[in-house]
């Protein structure tokens, strides 16, 4: 049995009350390989940008996966979160003693998440975040993939790996599923234009790139960044 616990940490705005934080939190159970562990989501903000992050623990080692970054507006009843690549939105409506998911990935979406307050010291680490993640959606931002019309093959269906915790899941009828660890980050259909592939997401009513290079698949503004980008065909569907 595993546990997974979904954690949203908004930091004051004000600068000069960056010793407390607001944390909400979401806990559900579910059955999987014994080998796996805790996995957190955390949304962080502080006065100007937000982070949504996936922290999965495998082997007594983090793994830090960046799903979306960018700006937002904190109103009376609500927080919008604005992707800075990809334009999207993430919705959080406040309600009473919890915070609930109105538009976000499929692992967050419509979920409530309960209200903690807990108090710790602001740290420098977490503007490292912010830079390291700032810099590395500049260099995604700003990348331009070349259209192939010689490329001919097309995709296989089957299981993509990058890492030991993300799975690309190419299925049949155009159906697909990326995963890390068991949470569900995008699905949908795909479709393939010479050596491109366009995934488009049911949750998040918005479509992402990808391209295919020695038949493997290359993350484009897929919203994920882990340390590894490249999706390589490890177990075909029959």
């Amino acid at each position: 049995m595993k546990k997974v616990i979904l954690f949203l940490i908004l930091l004051s705005v004000a600068p000069s009350a960056f010793n407390q934080s607001n944390r909400y939190s979401y806990e559900f159970h579910e059955d999987v390989d014994i080998r796996n562990y805790n996995s957190y989501a955390l949304i962080i903000i502080n006065d100007s940008n937000y982070i949504l992050r996936l922290d999965c623990l495998l082997f007594d080692l983090v793994h830090f996966n960046y799903i979306s970054y960018g700006s937002y507006i904190n109103s009376r009843n609500k927080i919008i979160c604005k992707d800075k690549i990809n334009g999207f939105e993430l919705e959080l409506i406040k309600h009473k003693d919890s915070c609930y998911v109105k538009r976000g990935p499929s692992f967050i979406k419509n979920k409530y998440l309960k209200y903690l307050r807990e108090s710790f010291s602001y740290s420098t680490d977490i503007e490292e975040n912010f830079k390291k993640i700032d810099s590395i959606y500049g260099l995604k931002k700003n990348y331009i993939p070349k259209t192939d019309s010689t490329f001919m093959d097309t995709l296989v269906l089957g299981e993509y790996r990058c890492d030991w915790l993300t799975h690309l899941h190419i299925l049949p009828n155009n159906q697909y599923e990326l995963e890390i660890n068991t949470a569900t980050v995008i699905k949908g259909k795909w479709t393939q234009e010479n050596n491109k592939i366009i995934f488009y997401d049911e949750s998040l009513n918005q479509s992402f790139v990808a391209e295919i290079v020695e038949k493997a698949i290359i993350n484009l503004n897929i919203p994920i960044d882990s340390s590894n980008s490249k999706y390589t065909l490890t177990k075909k569907w029959e």
